[in-house]
């Protein structure tokens, strides 16, 4: 039998060189832990797929990197207003092809609200008490709005965003079309997922969090607590 007395202490509590300990340590044990943002980045993904039919394979990104197919956009849900033409959408170039883009981007981010309106009945309002009773409602209307935040998590918004600059830089370009708009709304959006996931492993992420969720030792090493070794 033994003890040991040792004293532990706060991040704050740290010498500069052993903050430096502490951050080389968590850095290293990062292939352990799991990106928070995860399943909201793919949410994004089902999202534009649920509203638009646009749809990836073979997806996948990292610290560093990012790849992704984009599947047959012929297989894309038409979107309201899409005119008939002849051949096929990924023929489609320059304005007819902004045309087919902006539609989507409306399509994925367009959110309908219906408002009533009422009116007041004074024959009713003079026999009862009841507020419900007293206003009749006599019109319904749908207003039109755009969310380019159409998932409420906020790298959705960099998706809409970049297919909205695209159409708005290139849709008189004939050398655009409907693939290369989509291909250039994905290529920001998984940038952002490259970018949040290696915003994570920063100096700036740990101490905003990380640091102060365990203990160390006067060196910056973590407190390994064995309270509960046999």
């Amino acid at each position: 039998m033994r003890t040991i007395i040792t004293k532990v202490y706060g991040y704050d509590e740290l010498s500069a060189e052993a903050k430096e300990v502490a951050f080389d340590e968590w850095q290293s044990n990062a292939s352990q832990r799991y990106y928070a943002w995860g399943s909201e980045n793919e949410d994004i993904l089902k999202a534009i797929y649920a509203a638009t039919g646009v749809s990836l394979s073979d997806w996948q990104y990292d610290d560093y990197n990012y790849h992704y197919s984009l599947n047959d956009i012929e297989k894309i849900t038409h979107p309201e207003g899409y005119y008939a033409f002849d051949g096929n959408m990924d023929e489609l170039c320059g304005v007819r092809a902004a045309k087919v883009a902006l539609a989507l981007y409306y399509q994925l981010t367009e959110q309908r609200t219906i408002y009533g309106f009422y009116s007041r009945n004074d024959r009713k309002a003079k026999s009862t008490s009841n507020y419900s009773s007293i206003f009749r409602k006599t019109r319904r209307s749908a207003f039109m709005t755009v969310n380019p935040c159409f998932t409420g998590y906020c790298l959705s918004n960099t998706f809409a965003d970049a297919l909205w600059e695209s159409i708005a830089k290139n849709g008189h370009s004939d050398a655009y079309g409907v693939t290369d708009h989509l291909e250039a709304a994905f290529d920001k959006l998984f940038q952002a997922f490259v970018d949040d996931r290696a915003h994570e492993q920063t100096l700036e992420y740990f101490t905003n969090g990380p640091a102060y969720e365990v203990e160390y030792l006067e060196s910056g090493e973590i407190f390994q607590c064995c309270d509960n070794a046999a």
